[in-house]
């Protein structure tokens, strides 16, 4: 284990009044912190070989305060025989280290502490929560005691890359780390919508409460959601509360499973926030809290009550709740932390928890209408202390100020963004399981992947207040909002709608046959497909519904994935209005998959569109694949220059991986079972046979298992990958041993499989004949005397320096015999030469010498046969040097003379017997 200087503080500062914060201001110098709710040291960087160790603490019962340093700044410190254990923090504030050289990293590597008699430890780029958080969660189950042990259970949490929790640890093991990462290094969002952006024609009711909510759609330009239209939703204003809420045709349905995705851009500017809230209050679309008093009630957020209990004409005591949304479910993006210095208007507040108030930005969930599950009565004393109650109306005065019970808290910046409202793009998940009635949601970080802890929600509670029983399994849903004195813009986009939409543009796909193969997003059944390589046609007929004007033209917008699709097969789109066509039109391709049109025809209400394209699916799709299309349809309004979208929801389909069947073949040309080959034994290589095959078809990157057999057994087996190509012909070189070919006929028999398949095996049969023969194998090609003088042409006269002689027959007959000889003879040119009277003699090696016969009529002079001959395998050979063999002999001086080819040579390979 690693050993690390530790330094003790034994510190004891006084903690009357005092509130651990949040949010410090720094000095410039500061080079990093380590915090949590118990404790925070701040490193100061004096200068290069100097940084000062300060320390705040929030609790007397925090003791034994010990920094462990890095490795690095042990090495360099200066004072390596400090005694750091001793120092007195109250007395001298603050550590300061000096090193002998520049500490270029973190000098410090943990912070551990004591409390409560248990040890707790942050390391360097780590912070944890306190161990109040433990007593903070156990004090808002206290509260909300009409939850039952059973539906306690029930609300869970996952671990995410943002998940905090209070880490124990062990007091004889100071090597513990933390988990959480600091809240600085978790990034950004997106700088613009993630892809998936979707438009919502049709989805909610007008706004209700003010002009803070506007949908408007949105062109984007380049690759922003891919160049799809997509709406987005604007909150903002000031001193205004709004909501907006789905019609009651696209409300919730509980008796099914949903999802709903959105992305969500915090902005920069101060906002109080917003709420996504599920309902059933009688206002139905015109819900909407009716607590709206400036200056006090922004923080309700458009959905939950007033700020105090109150007494009302008649003596009527009033609550908070009472001007709530009622039947509410809510998920609340605080944004403004209505705290201790905002009291009475102090919903955040937590006097009896650390950190004694809910900081934002931070989400938590609750139910508006609900006193006693969401809203707590707090007071002020005359020093100034918030303090729980447990009355609402004290016995002298008016009704006590409301605090909100926070259940599934996260702090957003200390789980997926180093500060949300930093103009990006994150995304809200929220879901409904039927079978499990699991009601669950998180914030995501789409660059990151980094997420709140998923919350989810005890469903006794939510299906009690949504009174679901009462709505036939349904609730309205949407949003609410408000703003005080900040007016900051919060944007959202859906990227997945949770209910199914009534589009004014209907997405069908049809296969090659004409057959409609267009499925549900959740279809997993393949019951309806197009083949891999198959065209696949697009259909979108769009009715315009809401138009009051006269578009001069139309545009139009198609998108399905190039990964399955070849783009470049879109050659044209037919177009129809009212049923009548009016042309074929060239689309504009690109290589996102994306296809538009521009289309010459006026459009008005009550017109009908239909778009007909077809492209055909790529044939290298290793695997099955559900493919989706979307499309819109444009409109120009000429008087006000904007655009309406008629946009439908996307359409799914199949693209079945069917694979053709497994072929294989002699040839790579033609389609062949059976070969049948002569060879003779002598071509055998040592090696063996080499017999190729060649396959095609079967499932891609599948294995394939070939076998070559023998009527004695196995010659060769092996496996081979199918490859993605597979209409492409591929090819095997196999190898029969020689040892395993036997002279006469051979048959072999390939087969190949593929793994998985029922299919019988594929099989091809190979026939191999061997037969032998005697062959004149090797002869000299050329004979050669040159370079000599007239005095070393008269006699026997040997052959140039290394030109020697071999001669070779080849006998691969099964059993070989001593049935042949090779012999030799000489053609002279007709009529008088210089070498009329030269003969050609034949010295053998014993060295006896024998005039070369003429051809005709001679049959030659046997010169060589197997007895004579050096046997190696199936060649007899015979060697002779220059000086034995064929020799030129002349009874005169030859004439100076250049004499090539002037008498040729026959060599003639003669049997005894004839073959059978």
């Amino acid at each position: 284990m690693r050993k690390l200087l530790a330094i003790f503080f034994f510190a004891s500062v006084a903690t009357v009044g005092f509130i651990f914060p949040q949010k410090t201001i720094y000095a410039e110098n500061i080079k990093y912190e380590l915090r949590n709710d118990d404790i925070q040291v701040m490193v100061e960087e004096e200068s290069s070989t100097s940084q000062v160790v300060k320390l705040l603490k929030a609790d007397d019962e925090i003791s034994r305060i010990q920094v462990g340093l890095t490795a690095e700044a042990k090495e360099k410190l200066a004072d390596k025989g400090n005694e750091m254990d001793q120092l007195d923090l109250a007395a001298q504030k603050a550590l300061t280290l000096k090193f002998d050289e520049e500490v270029t990293s973190n000098c410090v590597e943990y912070i551990s502490y004591l409390k409560d008699g248990k040890k707790f430890q942050l390391d360097s780029s780590n912070t944890i929560p306190s161990t109040e958080e433990v007593a903070q969660t156990n004090d808002l189950q206290r509260e909300q005691s009409s939850k039952t042990t059973e539906e306690q259970s029930t609300e869970q949490t996952t671990s995410s890359s943002g998940d905090h929790s209070t880490d124990e640890i062990p007091q004889d093991n100071p090597s513990n780390e933390a988990m959480k990462p600091r809240a600085d290094d978790l990034g950004k969002g997106s700088p613009e919508i993630p892809e998936g952006g979707q438009l919502i024609n049709g989805l909610f009711d007008s706004p209700v409460g003010g002009t803070g909510f506007s949908v408007k759609p949105i062109m984007p330009s380049g690759t922003i959601n891919n160049g799809m239209p997509y709406h987005e939703i604007t909150v903002q204003g000031k001193n205004n509360w709004v909501a907006m809420w789905s019609l009651e045709n696209n409300r919730l349905d509980f008796s099914k499973s949903f999802k709903g995705r959105m992305y969500v851009n915090f902005g920069t500017a101060q906002a109080d926030g917003f709420t996504f809230t599920i309902h059933n209050d009688p206002q139905k679309t015109q819900a909407l809290t009716k607590a709206r008093d400036q200056g006090k009630d922004g923080q309700n957020l458009g959905a939950y009550g007033s700020s105090s209990a109150t007494t009302v004409s008649g003596g009527v005591r009033k609550y908070p709740n009472a001007d709530a949304i009622g039947s509410s479910f809510t998920v609340e993006f605080d944004m403004y932390t209505n705290g201790n210095q905002r009291f009475p208007y102090s919903y955040d507040v937590t006097p009896s928890q650390l950190p004694r108030e809910n900081v934002s930005p931070h989400m938590a969930y609750a139910f508006p209408g609900n006193r006693d599950k969401t809203y707590g009565p707090i007071s002020k004393s005359v020093l100034g202390v918030i303090s729980d109650e447990t009355d609402w109306f004290p016995l002298i005065g008016s009704g006590r100020a409301a605090k909100t019970i926070h259940s599934g808290l996260r702090y957003l910046n200390q789980s997926i963004g180093s500060n949300v409202q930093d103009g990006t793009w994150y995304e809200f998940n929220f879901s409904f399981d039927f079978p499990t009635k699991t009601f669950q949601y998180y914030l995501r970080n789409p660059v990151t992947g980094n997420q709140t802890i998923a919350t989810s929600v005890p469903w006794s509670d939510l299906s009690s207040e949504l009174k679901l029983s009462a709505n036939d399994s349904k609730a309205y849903w949407g949003f609410t909002a408000a703003n005080g004195a900040s007016e900051g813009a919060v944007k959202m986009v859906f990227a997945d709608v949770p209910v199914p939409l009534d589009y004014e543009a209907k997405n069908q796909i049809y296969d090659s046959a004409g057959q409609n193969i267009s499925v549900s997003e959740e279809d997993d059944s393949k019951q309806k497909y197009a083949k891999k390589g198959d065209s696949v046609r697009f259909e979108t007929v769009a009715t315009v519904k809401q138009l009051d004007y006269t578009s001069p033209y139309l545009l139009y917008e198609g998108e399905v994935s190039p990964d399955q699709v070849d783009m470049s097969t879109l050659k044209e789109s037919i177009v129809k209005v009212n049923g009548e066509s009016i042309g074929s039109f060239i689309p504009t391709t690109n290589a996102n998959g994306r296809f538009s049109l521009y289309i010459p025809k006026e459009m008005k209400q009550g017109d009908v569109v239909e778009i007909e394209s077809t492209i055909k699916s790529k044939v290298d799709i290793s695997s099955d694949i559900k493919d989706s299309f979307s499309a819109s349809l444009i409109t120009i309004n000429p008087t006000a220059g904007s655009y309406d979208y008629l946009t439908g929801s996307p359409t799914y389909f199949w693209l079945k991986n069917i694979s053709p069947p497994l072929k294989v073949s002699w040839s790579n040309k033609e389609e062949l079972t059976t070969l049948e080959k002569t060879i003779d034994r002598s071509a055998l290589s040592e090696e063996g046979y080499a017999l190729p095959f060649y396959y095609s078809g079967g499932t891609a990157n599948s294995t394939l298992n070939y076998m070559l057999l023998k009527s004695d057994g196995i010659i060769e087996q092996g496996t081979l990958n199918n490859g993605a190509a597979t209409t492409d012909t591929k090819e095997k070189t196999m190898t029969i041993p020689t040892s395993l070919i036997k002279y006469g006929s051979n048959t072999f028999v390939l087969q190949l499989t593929e793994d998985g398949s029922t299919n019988a095996p594929n099989q091809l049969s190979f026939v191999l004949n061997v037969q032998g023969s005697v062959q004149l194998s090797k002869v000299p090609t050329t004979l050669d005397w040159t370079n000599r003088t007239i005095g070393e042409t008269k006699g026997v006269m040997n052959r140039d320096e290394g030109n020697n002689l071999d001669l070779e027959v080849l006998d691969s007959r099964e059993t070989p015999a001593n049935d042949w000889y090779v012999s030799v003879s000489i053609d002279k040119p007709a009529g008088s030469s210089p070498l009329s009277d030269v003969d050609m003699i034949w010295k053998d090696s014993a060295g006896k010498s024998t005039s070369i016969p003429e051809s005709a009529p001679s049959t030659g002079l046997k010169v060589m046969d197997r007895p004579a001959s050096t046997q190696n395998g199936f060649a007899s050979q015979m060697h002779l040097g220059n000086d034995a063999g064929v020799l030129l002999k002349s009874d005169k001086y030859l004439s100076i003379g250049k004499y090539d080819a002037a008498i040729k040579i026959q060599w003639t390979l003669n049997q005894t017997y004839e073959p059978e």
